[in-house]
């Protein structure tokens, strides 16, 4: 926390005059300390999530691709118009169109999404960090009172 700003918490802190007032808000930032904590592991496990999916969706790409490139290599030494080639080709379209889904998957759960959520991740680890001396002041503003 900028030193700037606790000061300016602090000298807001000398303006609380009664216990409960004192107590009250010890509550509230208590429990945004406490939803900053929740919120925080849902995102550390949304990152894993994401982390865990790209993998996947890589490793799914690659083995449909090297699975195309096989069929594409075997298509055209079989002769036109036999079972096994017609076989061949729908499977290479099957191939494209799940190429196409991986790569609007990819898309949209790639470093974009991965980046965002370590950000609000961080975010909120800074406002847990940030409520430490803030819980500090008033404490000592309540021993006063």
């Amino acid at each position: 926390m900028n030193p700037m700003d606790l000061s300016i918490i602090a000298a807001s802190i000398t303006a609380i005059t009664t216990v409960g007032e004192c107590d009250a808000i010890i509550a509230t930032v208590e429990k945004e300390k406490e939803n900053a904590q929740f919120l925080a592991l849902t995102e550390e496990r949304k990152i894993e999530r994401l982390s865990t999916l790209s993998a996947t969706i890589d490793s799914d790409f690659a083995s449909a691709t090297a699975e195309k490139a096989s069929y594409v290599t075997v298509i055209p030494t079989l002769p036109a118009g036999n079972p096994v080639r017609k076989q061949l080709e729908d499977k290479v379209v099957a191939l494209d169109f799940r190429l196409f889904t991986l790569n609007q998957r990819r898309a949209r759960i790639g470093r974009g999404a991965f980046i965002s959520a370590r950000m609000k991740y961080s975010l909120l680890l800074q406002e847990v960090d940030n409520s430490t001396p803030i819980l500090a002041l008033l404490t000592q503003k309540r021993a006063t009172l």
